[in-house]
């Protein structure tokens, strides 16, 4: 049958209860109706225990269990769980899990032979669920929502899921069950079934508010007029292994409630209407997020603003002077609505970069065929907002990257930064909004001079080079010991036509000797010829000039290098970043498959043609660490790579994975792409408070504010895998292209194929 009831002023029974075939938890210090309910209907049949979870008594989001097992959350103490298993027969096994997502009931929905689970469980989560509740895991989601548990309710005889559910959903997740779904609700239109109410095979119990249709619904899905609880008795008997006599209600330990550092905090038994939505409210997942946290009719609650204020002011004090709102570009990238700009400020959101001018015009004008140049005006009429980046109607997307302009805005702003210009007061201003380049200015002035001087001497390419790849004329990169010109041949059969390359001139460091240099360059050189992958630059030869040095030829790619890109466009959209991020991925698993670490991933060595294909470049730093013949992989040692993307093993381990050294960088190189920013200067928390700060938003039950922001939970998960301080527990570029977020991520088609 099914029944409804009040715990004090609150109609969520799933909140303060956990019911299955085998026992019942219910939370203490409710009303006498509430417990009189459960005892009318079970006492007779399985035992009912009152207890707390954490010192709390939001039970039935904190746990989840069937006729077979009990999952709890480490916040459970020690005294409350020897509690439920003196109270539960003792075939059922219990067991604390750790996991990030510790509201487990609103994470896992099962009955005695099924578990539907959050998409980004952890994989040890999920072998836990298997082996305590013995039920088949599946990780789905219900009506697009993440939190199975509170969108679905079930029993071995039939479902209840959220009201929009589709038809098409409907039947397949009943196929999956092998049992009946509805798409329904309760307490009077409540779509969050699986905290409005509780079920077993025979009893539903919901709140007060739930209509009589509601109820009607609930007894013919769930079939609970076909059996009752005398008919099972025998059939719970059988379950358990345990005669079942009529059990004493048993009381909680009078000091459960005020157990120590409980990591959810407990709520006032006697605060009246208060207390539910204080309790509600405490009920968080360790990863919030607006659209996935538990939906409450009256969400009051501010967030606590130490940590989101702190970080705001920890990468930024200046307001945006971007006109248009983020909103408003998140739905001109063609983002949800769970993409950052629904992001509450309260949650830690960081503002937008701040853009010096120049930057902020770098694509309000382009130059067309006929060699005018459109003004804003006009292009706002023709093109979208977005001019680099564009969705498609069938859900596809384009990049259109104008590689050249951008580094012409940029290396003007640049020069007025490094004394071309500009007032002496705007330099700091200008240092302020650039915060990618910050770390970098001073390495820039050094430099000024040499760009000059290399611009005088011009191409020193030899007649051979020449004959093979044309003539060697502009610079566009440049680092310690060499810089990158353009080649240009012309086409022998039209000389209005021309291939590009990218030729990089090596320079011998100070104090290298020439064996060497030869070495360190044709050790670069195998390494990166000898890749091919879409994501990945194809080299292509090496040469030595008239000088001695050698020449290294690659493929062209005109849309320049992410760092410009992240530099001029402020912060990239959600479904641009992401596309980077799954081509940097694939080409980053790609190498570790073929035996070779990078070490020195950003975003500068990441190229970009103008269709938005990302390859990867400079494999200066790069080493084998399995070669063909051997199953196993070689530890590397040595620091190496730009600070602000160096794993924390490298100042820690004697000797460490170089693969998960790539992944860290992978980590803070998509957090660049989002933000705009660094997240640290360097991951050491005795040299940079930023980088402590991070992995105390690890331990924290609100998590890390900057990540926090992240447009969905699983796309946060994953971030916080691969930022794992842990280098084994750090997840693999297989495992993350595997996750349920970079699965789902549409590639451009350059991306997929490199062009």
């Amino acid at each position: 049958m099914a029944v409804r009831a009040q715990f004090e002023n609150s109609n969520e029974v799933g909140v303060f209860a956990t019911l299955t075939n085998s026992y019942a938890v219910v939370a203490i210090g409710g009303s006498e109706n509430f417990y009189s309910v459960f005892e009318a209907e079970l006492q007779d049949v399985i035992p009912i225990c009152h207890a707390s979870i954490g010192g709390t008594r939001i039970i039935g989001r904190l746990t989840a269990g069937n006729r077979k097992g009990l999952l709890v959350p480490t916040s459970t103490t020690d005294q409350e769980l020897q509690h439920l298993r003196n109270s539960i027969p003792d075939s059922v096994k219990i067991q604390r899990v750790e996991e990030r997502l510790s509201a487990l009931g609103n994470v896992i929905c099962c009955n005695d032979h099924v578990a539907l689970i959050h998409p980004d469980l952890e994989r040890e989560t999920e072998e836990i669920i298997a082996d305590v509740l013995g039920v088949e895991v599946f990780r789905q989601t219900v009506a697009d929502n993440v939190l199975t548990g509170s969108y679905m309710a079930l029993s071995n005889q039939g479902g209840i899921v959220h009201p929009k559910t589709s038809i098409r959903d409907q039947d397949e997740l009943s196929s999956l069950l092998q049992v009946p779904l509805v798409a329904g609700s309760v307490n009077r239109g409540s779509p969050v079934v699986g905290a409005g109410m509780v079920v077993n095979d025979w009893l539903a119990v919901t709140g007060l508010d739930t209509t009589a249709t509601e109820l009607s619904v609930m007894e013919s899905v769930f079939r609970l007029g076909e059996t009752g609880p005398k008919g099972l008795g025998a059939v719970v008997r059988d379950i358990t292994g345990t005669h079942m006599t009529p059990p004493a209600v048993s009381p909680a330990p009078s000091s459960t409630v005020s157990s120590a550092a409980p990591s959810i905090a407990s709520t006032d038994r006697n605060d009246g209407d208060n207390q539910v939505t204080r309790a509600l409210d405490d009920m968080r997942l360790s990863a919030p997020s607006s659209g996935e946290a538990f939906p409450t009719p009256q969400q009051t609650k501010t967030a606590r603003p130490s940590m989101a204020h702190r970080i705001t002011r920890m990468f930024s004090e200046r307001k945006t002077v971007n006109p248009r709102s983020e909103t408003e570009a998140h739905k001109d990238a063609g983002s949800d609505s769970s993409s950052d700009s629904a992001k509450p400020s309260t949650n830690g959101n960081m503002r937008s970069v701040p853009q010096a001018q120049p930057t902020q015009q770098t694509s309000q004008s382009e130059k067309p065929a006929d060699g005018s140049v459109k003004t804003k005006n006009s292009k706002e009429k023709d093109l979208p907002v977005h001019k680099r980046f564009e969705i498609l109607p069938e859900g596809t997307h384009l990049h259109h990257l104008k590689g050249t302009k951008r580094q012409e805005k940029l290396t003007g702003l640049l020069r007025d930064m490094l004394g071309g210009g500009k007032k002496k007061e705007d330099h700091a201003d200008d240092q302020q909004q650039l915060s990618l380049v910050s770390s970098w200015i001073d390495q820039l002035k050094n430099e000024r001079d040499k760009l000059a001087q290399d611009k005088k001497g011009g191409p020193n390419a030899t007649a051979t080079l020449v004959d093979k790849y044309g003539k060697c004329q502009e610079i566009v990169g440049r680092g310690a010991f060499g810089i990158v010109r353009i080649s240009h041949k012309v086409d022998p059969k039209d000389s209005k036509m021309e291939q590009l390359y990218a030729v990089k001139e090596f320079r011998r460091r100070p104090q290298e000797t020439s064996k060497k240099y030869q070495k360190r360059l044709t050790s670069e050189f195998c390494i990166s010829s000898s890749l091919r992958h879409p994501n990945v630059i194809h080299t292509l030869d090496l040469l030595q000039d008239a000088k001695g040095d050698y020449c290294e030829v690659m493929e062209y790619c005109a849309g320049g290098d992410l760092y410009t890109l992240v530099l001029a466009a402020g912060k990239l959209e959600v479904t641009e970043a992401d596309c980077f991020f799954k081509q940097l991925m694939r080409g980053v698993e790609y190498m570790h498959e073929m035996g070779v670490a990078h070490r020195d991933l950003k975003p500068e060595n990441l190229l970009l043609t103008t269709h938005g294909a990302l390859k990867i470049t400079d494999f200066g730093n790069g080493e084998c660490f399995r070669m063909a013949w051997e199953t196993q992989a070689h530890m590397t040692a040595g620091l190496c790579g730009s600070a602000p993307y160096i794993a924390p093993e490298e100042y820690t381990d004697k000797e460490f994975d170089p693969r998960a050294v790539d992944l860290w960088a992978t980590g803070v190189i998509y957090m660049a792409m989002r933000t705009g920013r660094h997240l640290w200067r360097v991951a050491r928390k005795d040299e940079d408070e930023f980088y402590e700060r991070y992995l105390e938003g690890r331990r924290d039950e609100d998590g890390y504010a900057p990540i926090e922001t992240l447009h969905r939970a699983r796309c946060r998960n994953v971030i916080y895998s691969i930022l794992d301080p842990n280098p084994g527990r750090r997840i693999t570029a297989s495992q993350v292209l595997k996750s349920e977020w970079v699965r789902e991520i549409k590639l451009c088609k350059a991306g997929e194929e490199g062009y």
